[in-house]
C-alpha cells in the first residue's frame, strides 16, 4: 500500500483510502464481520490516518464499502446503525489526523424502499453525521445502470427523463439543498456509446453531474470488474476511447505533480 500511495501521490493524484471488504474473501453488509471486529476496524483506520498524516495528498477515508442488508441509518442500534458507527470512526480518526475527509456511503434502503447498495442517503435529512471536527464529512453514493441490475426505472416509458428525480430523491438532494459535500463514489458500465439503455443511462448521469457540479469517481480504472469493465481494456494498457470521450465532458484538470517527478 505504501508503494501504491507514494506512486500515486508523487504523480499528483489525490488518494482516498477505502475499506472495500473486511478480508480477502468477500464484501460484508456491515463495517465489521466475523473476521474483523468493530474495534479492529476503528483501530485500523486510526493507524492509517497516523501513517499518512504527513502526505497531504492522502485526503481521507471511505469508511466502508456499500453498507446494506442489516445496516440501518439513525436508529441508535449500535450493532447496525451505520450513521452512529461512521460518527465514532470519524471522531477517532480526527484525534490523530484532523485534516482527513470522512467519506460516508449510504445504505441500500430507506424504510421499506430498496435502492443500490451504498446508494441511499435519504437518512441524512433527519440523522446527519455530525463530527467534532467541523466540515469534514463527505457523503458518498453508489449508483448503477441496467448492466448491473435492470431496475424498474430503466424500463419506464419516460426513461431517461425519469432519472433526475430518482437521483435527487436518494442522494443528489444533499448537493442541491447545500446540506453537505457530495461525491458520487461509484458509477460505471460497459457501454457508453450507442442507443443501449446502459449507454443512455451513463451519458444522462454524466450530463446531470455536470449540470449540478457534483463530484464523482468512476468505476473503474482496471478492466476486471465483471459488471462494468474498466477505462482500461483487457490488455491493461489500451484506453477505452468511448469511455474517455464520455468522461471528458466533465473532468477535473490534471493535477501538477511534485517538482522533479
Amino acid at each position: 500500500m505504501d508503494k501504491i500511495v507514494k506512486g500515486a501521490t508523487d504523480r499528483g493524484i489525490r488518494v482516498i483510502l477505502d475499506q472495500h471488504r473486511p478480508d480477502q474473501y468477500g464484501q460484508s453488509e456491515l463495517w465489521y464481520s466475523q473476521s474483523l471486529t468493530e474495534k479492529q476496524w476503528m483501530d485500523d483506520w486510526v493507524k492509517l490516518a497516523k501513517r499518512y498524516k504527513n502526505n497531504d495528498r492522502v485526503i481521507g477515508a471511505d469508511l466502508h464499502n456499500e453498507p446494506r442488508g442489516q445496516a440501518t441509518w439513525g436508529d441508535g442500534n449500535p450493532k447496525t446503525d451505520w450513521q452512529l458507527a461512521a460518527t465514532k470512526a470519524g471522531d477517532a480518526i480526527h484525534k490523530v489526523n484532523k485534516n482527513w475527509l470522512i467519506f460516508v456511503e449510504g445504505t441500500d434502503r430507506h424504510k421499506n424502499e430498496q435502492f443500490w447498495w451504498g446508494g441511499d442517503l435519504q437518512g441524512v435529512k433527519k440523522h446527519p453525521v455530525k463530527l467534532k471536527e467541523p466540515n469534514k464529512v463527505v457523503y458518498s453514493a453508489h449508483d448503477y445502470g441496467p448492466g448491473v441490475y435492470n431496475q424498474n426505472w430503466f424500463m419506464a416509458k419516460d426513461f431517461p427523463k425519469n432519472m433526475p428525480a430518482i437521483w435527487e430523491k436518494h442522494w443528489a438532494y444533499i448537493k442541491k439543498q447545500n446540506i453537505a459535500p457530495l461525491l458520487l463514489g461509484e458509477f460505471g458500465g460497459k457501454k457508453t456509446a450507442g442507443k443501449s439503455s446502459e449507454a443512455v443511462w451513463q451519458n444522462a448521469l454524466m450530463d446531470y453531474l455536470k449540470k449540478h457540479q457534483i463530484s464523482y469517481t468512476y468505476w473503474t480504472w482496471n478492466p476486471d470488474s465483471g459488471d462494468t469493465g474498466g477505462v482500461l481494456k483487457n490488455d491493461w494498457k489500451t484506453i477505452d476511447k468511448n469511455k474517455m470521450k464520455m468522461l471528458a465532458k466533465y473532468q477535473t484538470p490534471l493535477l501538477e505533480a511534485k517538482k522533479g517527478k
